[in-house]
């Protein structure tokens, strides 16, 4: 029998291969301190998933080397701390989210899929 645990593991592994999807998103949707990253995501996923500011801080870096995102202009944080650089998606990151989007996203509005999943969810 499945176990929380063991289910909580499974599930962890499975939402930390989804932070680059998550963030390119929110980034696509406008320039975004990691504060910003992280209130949009646990906005559109309906609270599913929430990542810690340095996850997020540590992931954005990472982009920025391999040129899917930029540090850009800073962001008043209104008295909460220094202000925040604004992370921006690239074009090579607009490139990626899209293509990504189009080649394992579509396969969710499948019929076929759909109906495998009735009775599951």
């Amino acid at each position: 029998m499945l176990t929380e645990q063991q289910f909580q593991v499974w599930e962890g592994s499975f939402k930390s291969g989804q932070l680059i999807f998550w963030t390119l998103l929110a980034l696509e949707d406008g320039d975004k301190s990691v504060g910003q990253v992280m209130k949009y995501i646990e906005n559109i996923t309906a609270g599913h998933y929430k990542f810690s500011d340095q996850t997020v801080y540590r992931s954005l870096r990472s982009y920025a080397k391999l040129g899917l995102v930029s540090a850009g202009r800073e962001v008043d944080t209104i008295g909460r701390g220094p202000n925040a650089k604004a992370y921006k998606i690239t074009t090579l990151g607009k490139q990626t989210l899209v293509k990504f989007a189009e080649r394992n996203l579509g396969v969710f509005f499948r019929p076929e899929l759909k109906k495998a999943l009735t009775g599951l969810i």
